[in-house]
This record gives C-alpha cells, sequence and structure tokens, in this order.
C-alpha cells in the first residue's frame, strides 16, 4: 500500500537480516532497481554486498543460468514480429474475420500485444479457444476463437527456439522447485502494484 512506510519497514528487516549474517535479495520492478541498489549501499554501506536487488526477469536469467534451461534464448521484439506474421500466414485459408487484416503491420503488433495480454494472465490458446466454445453463435464467438488459432500457431513457432518474457519467468519457477538455490535468503518484494500470472509463478 503507498504511503504506508511498508519500503522503510523492508529496508529496516533487510538491514536486520544483513547484520545478522543471512543473505537477502530485493525484488523490485525493472525500473525500479537503480533507486533500490543506490538506497541499500547507502543503508548498509560495505555490508551491501550481502543484499541484492533483482527485478522478476533478471532473477528469471540467473536462475535459468544456476539450474539450467537456456538452450532457447529470449525473443527480440523483430523476432516477435517476425513469428507472428509467419504464424497467420500459415493460417491465412483459416481466418474469416480477420482473413482481410492479417498482413497488415498494425494488426500483426495489435495482435501480438492480446497475446502477451493473455499471457500475463496466465490464459493459454487452448483455455482461450475453450472459453470461445462457451459463448453464444456470433462475431465475437469467431474472434476468439481465431485468436486462439493465431495464439496456437504463434506459441509453437516461437517455441521452436526461443523464449517470451513470460516462457523464461514459467521456465525458471519450473527449475526453481525443488531446488536449493534460494534457500540460504531472505526474499523481499516492494514496489509493485501487481503481479502478472508468470511472476505470481516464480514468487
Amino acid at each position: 500500500v503507498a504511503q504506508s512506510g511498508k519500503t522503510t519497514l523492508i529496508k529496516q528487516q533487510i538491514k536486520a537480516r544483513v547484520e545478522s549474517g543471512v543473505r537477502a535479495v530485493l525484488i523490485v520492478p525493472e525500473q525500479a532497481s537503480f533507486n533500490n541498489e543506490r538506497a541499500l549501499q547507502q543503508l548498509l554501506g560495505q555490508s551491501a554486498a550481502k543484499a541484492e536487488v533483482l527485478s522478476f526477469s533478471r532473477l528469471a536469467e540467473r536462475l535459468l543460468r544456476q539450474l539450467g534451461g537456456r538452450d532457447r534464448q529470449p525473443v527480440t521484439p523483430a523476432a516477435q514480429v517476425f513469428f507472428m506474421s509467419v504464424a497467420l500466414d500459415e493460417l491465412a485459408d483459416l481466418l474469416t474475420v480477420y482473413g482481410r487484416h492479417y498482413r497488415s503491420r498494425g494488426f500483426i503488433e495489435q495482435t501480438l500485444s492480446v497475446v502477451e495480454e493473455c499471457k500475463n494472465a496466465g490464459l493459454s490458446p487452448e483455455r482461450l479457444s475453450t472459453f470461445s466454445q462457451s459463448m453464444p453463435t456470433g462475431s465475437l464467438r469467431e474472434k476468439l476463437r481465431e485468436l486462439s488459432l493465431i495464439f496456437d500457431a504463434y506459441e509453437a513457432i516461437l517455441h521452436r527456439g526461443s523464449l517470451s518474457p513470460q516462457d523464461v519467468l514459467d521456465l525458471a519457477a519450473e527449475r526453481l522447485a525443488g531446488s536449493a538455490v534460494l534457500k540460504d535468503a531472505d526474499i523481499f518484494i516492494d514496489d509493485f502494484g501487481g503481479f502478472t500470472a508468470p511472476e505470481l509463478s516464480l514468487i
């Protein structure tokens, strides 16, 4: 809760853990990393080496380096556009609602945005397809059905050799389960207004 003193309390607890010899990891949004690193440096002085500030993405990357799973590389924005273009081309004959738009750069980028929102919400192509089937017959049902086809085709192409940012978090969470990598550290989380489904899986 903003302005509740939570951040001050977390910093105090981190200081107490570090002074007692326990390693501390503070997870914050990427854009808040620098300010939190500087704040901990000022608070802990020479003991700052025992505390670390990470975003979820940086934590996931580190876990995959330590635990394995980096056989596929994180996808670039340009590659995402290309993969979506390929997926739409493959489905061209099956698309009725979106058939007129599938070559449009604007449609490709908009569809990528929708897919990202689905992944952040933990919604798979299969669940989206099932949900579409529960809708009354009409344009919305058909749009959702075609979107599930596009989503599924895009994921299949993506996963031939790449990982989305959401996939990186999910894979790190799988690798972390049962691992002792962070057993010797106290984990603190601050500055988030909410969490995506992949972030929750890593928590």
